[in-house]
């Protein structure tokens, strides 16, 4: 485990604010004196949360400089134009500069303060963000006025030949391969719809096919996969008739099956120096683990991993699998706490996505019978994407598909319906700043501290697991910091049963 203030939880911090914009060809530094309050910072597992919210001085023209340029004054909508990227970057104690955010300008809003001052709101989304409104649609338009052939004939050969390729995709890493460099990046890099700007020198997505430097979004598929023979593949493929549009970020939603895989965009820069932070890029050595992937320098990661589920041991939490946040109830400020009903689950069903019936055939619902008789018949259900094939008559084929939806029901069962750990509760908490991933759990460490009562009753009520799904930070450009953590698959001591 790591000790998340293992140096003290005083801190300090400085910022530094950057704008990749499509109008300049190098990146530009945008002066920490012009920003007029608290920095709000939201980093997430759950796609589209990701965001950053800045607050700006109004004046008519600010002066900024970049490499290419000497010191000029440009208007606030001409430095963070509309889809430009933005990136935070943050210095804790003197420990050197780290990007802590990046995303995507989505609005500049104008408010007035109580005392009458006029103020600039940049309203910044995820990297993820790029993919929103950018469903692919089926028209008659032509792509100019020199081409005589159809836009919609041109997507169409390209989805074709992608179909093709994905057919003679056998693993998950290929076939996500072929999604991001066929649809992703086919369609929003140009060679489609008809070419994309440099963003402040840097490619704004680049295929996987070739070298992802100097690139502000990277793809991370995860190179294990519960299943191959992904069947439903071409499903989205099946209406290519004008006025159809396929939607770019759902294609590879479908494939994450949840809770099994997650898909999520982080954004927090690498700590070459913390080897905690290493585990992050190597990963687990375990059947499920946490799969590999990076966030370098200058850049953010899109990242389709299987859910790290090796931080469970025979249904419990493990803490002696990193990575793994250790933190100390002193140390925990404004803990909430709840435990929806919705939450709890009595069985789990593993399923086929294509063919429902034979979902049933191959895998029954399995049930605990404690907990089917409080809640009755609520189901974990997992749809999953693709199987081994079994469409094959012989018996071994079936057999062995069979088995393999069963160690995915069963490990799943294990971890969720456990009546003596049940992992329902979900709340929040306030810390310190530190530079914090989502998508790790953390472990409360109530030491000595425990033997208060107080203690004892705040441990009845927080429990010490959780999976960190979401973190907001508040920077302050005079120095100050702090951290609000949301969590889920805590566990309440108070929740258990036993008829």
């Amino acid at each position: 485990m790591q000790r998340l203030f293992e140096n003290g939880i005083n801190c300090h911090v400085e910022i530094e604010l950057f704008v990749y914009n499509p109008n300049f060809s190098d990146r530009i530094s945008f002066p920490v004196k012009y920003i007029s309050g608290a920095i709000t910072s939201t980093r997430s597992i759950n796609l589209g949360s990701n965001k950053i919210e800045i607050p700006i001085k109004s004046q008519f023209k600010y002066s900024i400089e970049g490499s290419d340029f000497k010191t000029e004054n440009y208007t606030i909508t001409e430095i963070f134009s509309i889809r430009s990227v933005v990136q935070l970057k943050v210095n804790r104690n003197q420990q050197g500069f780290r990007q802590l955010n990046m995303g995507i300008v989505k609005d500049v809003t104008r408010q007035v303060s109580a005392s009458g001052q006029l103020l600039y709101k940049l309203v910044i989304e995820g990297m993820d963000s790029i993919f929103k409104n950018n469903d692919i649609f089926f028209d008659f338009q032509t792509v100019d006025e020199n081409n005589l052939k159809r836009q919609s004939e041109n997507i169409e050969g390209t989805l074709e030949g992608m179909a093709q390729m994905l057919k003679e995709s056998k693993n998950i890493n290929s076939t996500l391969n072929t999604l991001w460099d066929e649809l992703f990046c086919n369609f929003l890099l140009g060679k489609v719809i008809g070419g994309a700007p440099k963003y402040g020198g840097l490619n704004l997505l680049s295929e996987t096919s070739t070298d992802q430097a100097n690139t502000l979004l990277k793809f991370y598929p995860t190179t294990k996969s519960y299943t191959s023979n992904f069947i439903h593949i071409v499903q989205f493929m099946s209406d290519l008739n004008p006025g159809s549009k396929i939607d770019l970020l759902e294609v590879m939603r479908s494939y994450a099956s949840p809770p099994l895989y997650e898909l999520f965009v982080d954004s927090l820069e690498d700590d070459p120096q913390n080897p905690f932070e290493g585990i992050l890029s190597i990963g687990l050595p375990n059947q499920f683990n946490i799969g590999n992937y990076s966030v370098e320098r200058d850049s953010s990661s899109l990242v389709f991993r299987q859910t790290p589920f090796a931080y469970f041991k025979e249904g419990a939490w493990d803490n002696t699998v990193d990575p793994f946040y250790e933190i100390y109830i002193s140390e925990i400020k404004n803990f909430y706490s709840s435990n929806p009903d919705d939450n709890n689950k009595s069985g789990v069903h593993v399923g086929l996505s294509f063919h429902e019936s034979s979902s049933l055939i191959l895998n029954y619902p399995k049930y605990n019978s404690i907990l089917l008789k409080i809640f009755g018949k609520r189901l974990l259900s997992v749809n999953l994407a693709g199987l081994q094939t079994v469409s094959d008559p012989k018996r071994k084929e079936v057999d062995k598909a069979k088995s393999e939806m069963d160690l995915i029901r069963d490990m799943l069962f294990e971890i969720f319906c456990n009546p003596q750990e049940m992992k329902t509760l979900v709340g929040s908490f306030d810390l310190p700043f530190a530079f914090i991933r989502p998508g790790v759990p953390f472990y409360i460490n109530y030491g000595e501290e425990n033997k208060s009562s107080i203690f004892s009753e705040i441990e009845q009520l927080m429990g010490r697991y959780g999976y960190i799904e979401t973190i907001t930070d508040t920077l302050d450009p005079v120095g100050k910091a702090n951290s609000s953590i949301n969590f889920k698959w805590g566990i309440d001591p108070h929740h258990q049963y036993d008829i």
